[in-house]
Order: C-alpha cells, then sequence, then structure tokens
C-alpha cells in the first residue's frame, strides 16, 4: 500500500480520502458530451408502468392491483416491503392463485432505504 494513502485509510476522517486527478476530468467530458441523435425518447414512469404490465398482460399473465402498504392479515410484516408480499399465501400454499401467470406493480416501503 502507498505509505502517502495508508494513514489516510486508517483514519476516521472522511473528507481526507484523495480523489483521483481524473474523476474531475471525466466529469466534465460526462457533462459537456452531445446526446446522441438516435437516443430512444424519455418516457414517463406512468409509461413505463403502463408497458410493464401491457408485456406481461400481452403474454397471457393476469394483473394484480397493487395492495395496501400495510399487509392485511400478516402479523410478521408492520409494512410492505416488497412486490411478492401480496403473493405469500400462494407461496405457502396456503390459497390459490387466482391464475398460473401474475403481474403487479406493488407499491412497497423500503424500511432498509430509510
Amino acid at each position: 500500500m502507498d505509505r502517502r494513502i495508508a494513514p489516510i485509510l486508517h483514519s476516521r476522517r472522511t473528507d481526507a480520502l484523495p480523489v483521483p486527478r481524473a474523476v474531475g476530468r471525466v466529469a466534465r467530458v460526462a457533462k459537456d458530451a452531445p446526446i446522441p441523435e438516435d437516443r430512444p425518447p424519455a418516457v414517463t414512469v406512468d409509461e413505463l408502468r403502463h408497458a410493464f404490465l401491457a408485456f406481461f398482460q400481452a403474454r397471457g399473465h393476469r394483473l394484480i392491483p397493487s395492495s395496501s402498504l400495510v399487509p392485511h392479515g400478516d402479523p410478521t410484516l408492520l409494512f410492505t416491503n416488497a412486490g411478492m408480499v401480496q403473493f405469500k399465501p400462494y407461496f405457502m400454499g396456503l390459497e390459490e392463485p387466482p391464475a398460473a401467470r401474475l403481474t403487479s406493480i406493488q407499491r412497497c416501503f423500503r424500511t432498509t432505504d430509510v
């Protein structure tokens, strides 16, 4: 290890880490780079959500609406933290799924991100 960097890496100061010189150059080049003309058009979140659901519905998946952020009848969770929560009864064999193929966009609260 470089003797000049070792004391910095082992200190608790986060502002003391050296910044490679190339980082500034790369950021300037990326900022000034022209946008390619063949770039696909930007889409809104609603358009992306619709396209996702339409893709799976066109392939025979049944649309399941998003369930509540507070799971009903599940004492193991305070909040819906993943899209599979509404499908737990099917995975655990407690209920029959309404179809063989299902699709959904589930609202969830990711507590690890808070």
